[in-house]
Formats: structure tokens, sequence, C-alpha cells
């Protein structure tokens, strides 16, 4: 199944929208750590940055789950992944999203 996730977006084989996101979830929650950058360059949707000490913290939508891929302005390295579903962790973003709603 590791081998399927990484090539193919998971709604193209899993039927119910709920149980898939839950289940894509814990699927990407077990890849190795480079797996999972390159799934999250390859079908995340970019949404905001903020800093925090040395980090940018770059989040991300896949799959109805967000991501955020912390990367240290010190060594250059990303060095750290949170997965989460709650909106309420999308707070810190709130002043950083600029819509334009007509």
């Amino acid at each position: 199944m590791l081998a399927l996730i990484q090539m193919n977006k998971p709604d193209d084989y899993i039927s119910s929208p709920v149980k898939g996101k839950l289940q894509v979830l814990e699927v990407f929650k077990r890849l190795p750590f480079n797996e999972k950058m390159v799934y999250v360059q390859n079908y995340g949707t970019y949404l905001a940055a903020r800093h925090l000490n040395e980090y940018q913290i770059n989040l991300y939508h896949l799959h109805g789950f967000f991501v955020e891929v912390w990367h240290s302005q010190l060594t250059n390295y990303t060095n750290g992944m949170r997965t989460f579903t709650s909106k309420d962790c999308l707070d810190v973003y709130a002043d950083l999203i600029n819509l334009k709603i007509e």
C-alpha cells in the first residue's frame, strides 16, 4: 500500500471520502520522512508560512488534513513535520492569509 500511495492520489482508490481521508492520514504518518516530503511536494497545496524562532513553518493542505513542514533557517534543513485535522490549529495562520472575497 505504501508504494501505491506514493504513486497515486489517495482519492483515486479510496471510495469513502471521510474514511479515505483518515486512511490516507494514517498511511502518511507511517511513511519515512523523505517519502512524506516527496508526497507533500507532489500532492500538497501550499497555504501559508509563518516563522517561529529559527524555523520557517510552511503549511500545506493534503487530502483532508494539514501538514506543517518545519525548515531550520540556521541549518538550512527541513527537520520536522506535523500533521493535524483540527481547524483550531490554523489560528496561528489567520493573520497571514489574505482572502479577497467578491
